[in-house]
């Protein structure tokens, strides 16, 4: 039986995403996977210390207990695995730096002439250094105005469920928004909401015989989501082609997730990367893998069999 460490929590804002999201693949691997992996929790605390069932240790000691290690976080994690030879799948080669710095994806994509929403992003209210909250809020929602215009949709950089997504059509709801979600303790990302067609395209690196496989783009109207989306051959080809520049500009080494909105005045405008599939069943993930007739069971595999015959090359 593989023995599959799920590293999670860390140094950071997006810790108890990180726990989250770890979780989720623990028991993913529990419910499909019960005779072939044994997932194995590796928690990194909040003061940087790693353990192991509970208990410290030194992550060069991991390298006799697990076989592989799926990296939830996004603290440098990447870094240790790869000195101690643990085979490891993480963000991608900017994954990491995307996750805690938008601008950093906004110079990657100017490079690649690929649009972007045009965003702000504000780090975590502290009063010891910002001061009087209704006073900063208004300055920053001053800023954001004379950036661009209304409508915006304001939401935690860190992704969190609990805190959802605020749209403001008005200044006082801007202000009121950015208000609310820095009770949470987290980055807040403010973007400009475009009126358009919504579409994901979710891919894989060794797929099918392909090195850089994409799943049809799949549409989400209203709420749901359509797996496989109505847009038209020339939307379909060209997210397809930009999704093929982002994966290997970003050096994406196992999955991407690359989100856009296609907009009649503006064209196509990417407004999100992500690296960690949502294997829960009915995902937009999930969606995607059967539409084509395959499984986020024979995906997950996949990822682990291509990681651990790396390692051996």
């Amino acid at each position: 039986m593989i023995k599959v460490g799920i590293l999670r929590g860390g140094i950071g804002e997006d810790y108890f995403e990180s726990l989250e999201k770890g979780g989720e693949i623990i028991s993913y691997i529990q419910e499909n996977f019960p005779d072939k992996f044994q997932p194995i929790d590796i928690l990194v605390d909040r003061e940087g210390v790693w353990h192991y069932r509970g208990l410290p240790v030194l992550p060069i000691d991991l390298k006799n207990k697990v076989d592989i290690v799926w990296h939830t976080g996004s603290f440098d994690g990447k870094n240790i695995l790869e000195n101690i030879s643990i085979p490891h799948i993480s963000d991608a080669g900017f994954g990491s730096s995307v996750t805690k710095d938008r601008s950093i994806l906004e110079r990657h994509m100017a490079n690649l002439g690929i649009k972007i929403s045009k965003h702000v992003v504000l780090p975590a209210y502290n009063f010891e250094f910002d001061g009087p909250v209704d006073k900063y809020f208004m300055k920053k929602a001053m800023q954001i105005f004379e950036k661009f215009s209304s409508p915006w949709t304001v939401k935690s950089f860190t992704p969190d469920s609990s805190l959802g997504i605020h749209i403001a059509k008005t200044f006082p709801e801007l202000v009121q928004a950015l208000t609310e979600i820095a009770q949470s303790g987290k980055s807040i990302l403010v973007e400009e909401l475009i009126a358009g067609k919504k579409a994901s395209v979710h891919s894989l690196s060794n797929f099918r015989g392909e090195k850089i496989y994409s799943f049809p783009p799949i549409e989400h109207r209203n709420g749901e989501v359509f797996a496989p989306g109505n847009f038209s051959q020339s939307e379909k080809e060209e997210m397809l082609s930009l999704v093929r520049d982002i994966f290997s500009h970003m050096s994406a080494e196992h999955y991407m997730q690359s989100d856009f909105v296609i907009q009649p005045n503006r064209g196509i405008i990417l407004t999100n990367v992500t690296f960690i599939p949502d294997f829960k069943s009915n995902s937009p993930f999930s969606r995607s893998t059967d539409a084509v007739g395959s499984t986020t069971a024979s995906v997950f595999e996949q990822i682990i069999n291509n990681t651990l015959n790396k390692s051996l090359q």
